[in-house]
Formats: structure tokens, C-alpha cells, sequence
């Protein structure tokens, strides 16, 4: 065992008594200030209320906001904006026009530092804005937002108002309706209404055309006092949608109705021609060109049949749109012991066209040759220069022969008996 002297035990002691001192000890660090401002700093407005000094740079501040609501789905929306500059420099920015989320006018702004600026934001509201909407104006450094009302329409049921446009506004009445008449479901619908700004003041409106309450057309039109003008839409209406339907022309002012019939459409065919041969030899195959044409009012897929006396020989089916028309072949191989006339028809659903063809009996001299007609191409051998090839002589020997091995046997005793007996 080691003994350790008192001075060695007492530099250990201290030693390990200034480790755990020194684990102990914590070391203050200095603290980052948080601030109480957003992440983009106080507003100028804020500033000046503080009595603080005004950020460097441009600050867009919004003053004033005024509208012309409520409104009339259909008429504009006005939003008249102040933007003051209360920054220390010269700045150019936007200001912004909302309806909910979506975005509806611009404008671009440069002011001085202390200068200002009206700008009016518009919008020519659609026939189904008809609601209450959060309206937002913006710049980069200011926000204003308000709740209004857009109205719906009026609900005339004459095609003019009376006394419209009395109160000094813009007054647009429906003076006039046309729809192209007659319709079939599927074709495309073709409506025009003739509107009139009756009122006391240009206006900027919009017009639109609905077909059993759904908007399927919008125009936004401007008119002076007194002045009209026509708006023309067109609508696809589908294979499906055949019987009444009620067509509405409108503005903000006014509207008018017609009830519209959809006719039914129709499925129809013609074969313009069918071509073949007057006649044919029996066993012979006849050909058949015809032309159909689509005379109805949808596109279809038609087969296009050949019968023979009645008898159904070939089909070809063809795509034709309206007043189109497409060209088939047909085929059919004539019998070699059926002769005389055949009643050739070709159809396409309930229209048909027919011809007469003679079969006619082949001539002896074609009937030979069809019966001798060789049916190799192949070249004949020259019998008279091709050589006759013999085959060689050669062993077939196929064992010993019995009759031939008695004979053996025979002569071979017969010589022994004379040989001992002698």
C-alpha cells in the first residue's frame, strides 16, 4: 500500500474543492431588449401622439374613405380615397380596392412629405353581387375597411320604367328585346336588347341576359343622357334541353322576360346517291358507292346498310354532322347459278335508294377458262432436256440364303460318304 504524505493529501483536497466551486458558478450574460412594436414599427400617427420624431422615408396614411353605397347589382361601385404622405420623404405607392378577397381597382401614388391625394377606385358590379361584402382599402402602410351593400336588381315587368332617372342619376331602360325565333334544342340561342340611359346623367351599368335564372351573358356599357344602344349575346343550349325556357334581358333599372319554346330535335338522313354497274357476270363481286347526308339537327353515327332483294348483305357505319355527308363502299359477291335481275338497296335508317343489276351467265369461253385456269404459277419442267438419273449398283445382301446352305450341307456329306466307302 502506497502512503501518501500529509502535504500530497491536502493538494488534493483543494483541488477537488475549487472543481466544485467553480461547477457552481454561472456567468450573467447580457439580455436583448424586446421591443413592443410590430415588425413594422409604430405608425406615423402613433408617433406624433407619443411626441416621438417620424420614422425616416415615405408613411401612406389613410385620411378618408367615402362610397356611393348602397348600390344596385349591375351599377358601379365608387370608393373616393384620401392618402396623406406623413413620412420625411418623397414617396410613389399604391392604394388598393377590395370587395371581400377580391381585388377589384388600383392606383398608383406620389406624394411629398405632408402632401395629399383623392383618387376615386371603381367597380361595375356583376347580377350576382347582390350581398352584404366587406370593403377594404389599402397601401402599404394603412388599411380602412367598412361593411356594404350591394342590392338587388329592379324587378320591372314592362319593358320601360316610368319616370326614370327623375333624381339626376343615370337611368338605363330596356326599350327593346329580340330572340331569334324559331330554336332548336342543341343550336345556339341569339338574343339583343336595345337599352336606353333615360336619366339625367352619364352612367356606366351593366347589362345582362339570363336563361331560367342563370346569368349566361354580361356587358358593361356607358351612355350619355338620351342615348341608347344595343347589346347582342349568344347562348349554346343543349340536345336535352327541348320545351319552354324563360329569357330575361337586364340592367340595374329594369328587366323584361319572354317565354321561349325549345323544339325538339331531330334525327334525320338522306342517301343523295348509290353507283354501281348496270350488270355483272355471275360469281363476279359488285361494288356499291353511296352518299348520305345528315338532314337533321344533331350529329349522329348512321348505319349504312346494302341489301339484295331484301336480304341484308353489308353494313358501314359513318360519323355526319348537320348537313354534312360521307361516302361508303359496299360489297357483295354474286352466286355463280343465280341470274337476272337483283334488286340492289341502300339504307340509312328510314331513308333508302334501290337500283336493278343484271346477272348475267359467264359465256362458255369464260367458263372454260375459269375451269382450266392453272392455279400454279410455277414454271413446267422440260421433260426433253432434263436427264434420267440411275442409280448405282450396290450390295443388298442381307444374310446367308436357307437354300443354298442345304445345297452346302448335301455336297458336303455326299463327299465325305464317297471318300470313307472308297
Amino acid at each position: 500500500m502506497v502512503e501518501l504524505s500529509r502535504p500530497t493529501v491536502l493538494s488534493i483536497v483543494l483541488v477537488i474543492v475549487l472543481s466544485v466551486a467553480l461547477s457552481g458558478t454561472s456567468v450573467a450574460m447580457p439580455t436583448a431588449a424586446t421591443s413592443s412594436m410590430g415588425s413594422d414599427g409604430p405608425t406615423a400617427a402613433q408617433l406624433q401622439e407619443n411626441g416621438d420624431a417620424v420614422a425616416d422615408g415615405p408613411f401612406f396614411e389613410i385620411t378618408d374613405v367615402r362610397t356611393n353605397m348602397p348600390v344596385k347589382a349591375g351599377e358601379t361601385v365608387e370608393v373616393t380615397v384620401t392618402v396623406l404622405n406623413s413620412g420625411n420623404a418623397t414617396g410613389e405607392k399604391e392604394v388598393w380596392f377590395h370587395l371581400d378577397q377580391y381585388y377589384k381597382d388600383d392606383a398608383q401614388l406620389e406624394l411629398a412629405p405632408g402632401e395629399s391625394e383623392t383618387v376615386t377606385l371603381t367597380y361595375v358590379s356583376k347580377s350576382e353581387n347582390a350581398k352584404d361584402w366587406t370593403l377594404r382599402v389599402d397601401t402599404p402602410d394603412d388599411r380602412h375597411e367598412e361593411t356594404v351593400t350591394i342590392e338587388k336588381p329592379a324587378q320591372h315587368s314592362t319593358t320601360r320604367s316610368s319616370g326614370g332617372g327623375s333624381d339626376g342619376h343615370p337611368h338605363f331602360d330596356i326599350v327593346d328585346m329580340t330572340v331569334e325565333e324559331p330554336i332548336t334544342a342543341g343550336d345556339p340561342l341569339r338574343m339583343s336588347a336595345t337599352v336606353e340611359n333615360t336619366g339625367r346623367d352619364l352612367g356606366e351599368k351593366l347589362v345582362w341576359f339570363t336563361v331560367d335564372g342563370e346569368t349566361v351573358n354580361e356587358t358593361i356599357i356607358e351612355l350619355p343622357e338620351g342615348h341608347s344602344t344595343t347589346v347582342t349575346a349568344e347562348y349554346n343550349t343543349s340536345i336535352e334541353a327541348a320545351g319552354e325556357h324563360l329569357v330575361t334581358a337586364n340592367t340595374s333599372d329594369d328587366v323584361v322576360r319572354r317565354s321561349i319554346e325549345f323544339n325538339e330535335p331531330v334525327r334525320a338522313f338522306e342517301v343523295k346517291t348509290v353507283d354501281t354497274s348496270e350488270s355483272i357476270i355471275a360469281g363476279e363481286q359488285l361494288t356499291v358507292t353511296a352518299t348520305v347526308e345528315n338532314v337533321g339537327d344533331i350529329p349522329a353515327t348512321v348505319p349504312v346498310r346494302m341489301t339484295i332483294d331484301g336480304h341484308f348483305i353489308d353494313e358501314e357505319r359513318v360519323d355526319v354532322a348537320p348537313n354534312e355527308s360521307a361516302t361508303v363502299e359496299l360489297q357483295y359477291r354474286t352466286n355463280t347459278w343465280t341470274t337476272g335481275e337483283i334488286d340492289v338497296t341502300v339504307g340509312a335508317e328510314n331513308a333508302s335508294v334501290s337500283r336493278l343489276v343484271t346477272v348475267v351467265e359467264p359465256t362458255p369461253t369464260e367458263t372454260t377458262e375459269r375451269l382450266t385456269e392453272p392455279e400454279s404459277t410455277a414454271e413446267p419442267v422440260d421433260t426433253a432436256t432434263t436427264a434420267t438419273v440411275t442409280p448405282a449398283s450396290q450390295s443388298s445382301w442381307s444374310g446367308p440364303n436357307p437354300g443354298l446352305s442345304m445345297l452346302v450341307v448335301m455336297l458336303f456329306v455326299g463327299a465325305l460318304a464317297i471318300t470313307r466307302w472308297g
